[in-house]
């Protein structure tokens, strides 16, 4: 996988957020229903993120090393309940 520095280099663009690769993705897709509203999703912290940047919020990067996040968002969110 690509790191996101590498990334950019590639496409010489701006970033403006990180959407992590989620699994959450796969079934809400699957329902027709937006990631975004998923508070347990990490792809909706990420679209939450860049949203909150588009209006204007400072709003730190997300950090993309996935024990990291996993350890940071269970400590917001707890584990996720099926």
């Amino acid at each position: 996988m690509m790191s996101v520095d590498e990334i950019l280099e590639l496409l010489n663009v701006d970033l403006i957020g990180i959407v992590p690769e989620d699994p959450e993705m796969f079934f809400a897709t699957n329902q027709g229903k937006p990631i975004a509203v998923d508070i347990h999703s990490f792809a909706a912290a990420g679209c939450i993120n860049i949203a909150e940047r588009l209006c204007g919020t400072h709003v730190p990067l997300m950090d993309v090393d996935e024990k990291k996040f996993l350890k940071a968002y269970n400590k917001v969110f707890g584990k996720r309940r099926r």
